[in-house]
């Protein structure tokens, strides 16, 4: 518990010096799929990231501003996204799982 709590703190305190390329919808796709299907795990967060068609993370001002050179999800993807949404999910999904009763 102390080393996946420990990874979460680093992650808020990197957060507090630099703001951290993790929206949090496209982060979690991500994560979740990455394990089994890499292509699927782009496809997937990639429309989440590019094409939502409610509300795409990229379109986000907050986003837009902070981030503009990753607007599409190769941008993103070469980013520390992905070590970023590893470190913010890792830890969280597999106690999210349900379990065969």
């Amino acid at each position: 518990a102390d080393r996946l709590l420990s990874g979460l703190v680093d992650l808020y305190v990197e957060g507090l010096n630099t703001p951290v390329p993790l929206p949090c919808e496209t982060a979690f796709i991500w994560q979740r799929k990455i394990g089994g299907d890499p292509d699927s795990a782009r496809k997937q967060a990639g429309k989440m990231w590019e094409t939502d068609r409610f509300s795409p993370e990229a379109k986000d001002p907050a986003n837009q501003f902070l981030f503009p050179d990753l607007l599409t999800m190769s941008a993103l993807q070469r980013s520390s996204f992905p070590a970023h949404a590893k470190a913010l999910w890792g830890p969280i999904l597999p106690l999210l799982r349900e379990k065969a009763v």
